[in-house]
């Protein structure tokens, strides 16, 4: 069986789109190597796992899954991060360092762009279906207070 770097890379992109179902796509744009190093040690001290990835390789790979839309997206050196069981603060992970954007998001076979998470605190289930019960007791309160103090007119034939 013969080994090289490229199917290695090709079989761990494949990986990540297919079996991990949360992870984040960032541009690295103007990274050297000391701007690259001090990522690296962001990345380590917050206990999070990347994989870096080329463009060319990632665009033909993308271009043939259902991920054909994403293809805009990538121009450039691309970083695959994801977490382990670190809990997930969304406002702290935008701002990971200043050498790196925040590109989109995976997450349960769905992609997520900037614009869309930027609004978000957290990913988590709990808290988010805690959010919706809360606003959905305060929306269904306010149709009914409107109506209890205006009489309603009823029409007969």
């Amino acid at each position: 069986m013969s080994f090289d770097i490229k199917a290695y890379k090709r079989l761990k992109i494949k990986h990540y789109l297919k079996k991990i179902n949360l992870f984040f796509f960032f541009h690295g744009a103007c990274l050297n190597t000391t701007n690259w190093i001090k990522v690296e040690q962001v990345l380590n001290e917050k206990e999070l796992k990347y994989f870096w990835i080329i463009n060319t390789l990632t665009s033909t790979l993308i271009k043939n899954s259902i991920f054909k839309n994403l293809t805009s997206i990538i121009h450039g050196p691309i970083l695959l991060l994801h977490m382990g069981n670190a809990k997930l603060i969304l406002k702290k992970f935008n701002s990971i360092n200043l050498w790196i954007s925040l590109l989109c998001l995976k997450l349960n076979n769905n992609i997520y762009s900037n614009r869309q998470i930027k609004k978000l605190d957290t990913l988590s289930y709990t808290e988010n279906v805690y959010f919706f019960y809360n606003s959905m007791q305060s929306i269904v309160k306010i149709p009914y207070s409107k109506l209890k103090n205006k009489k309603v007119i009823r029409i007969s034939k």
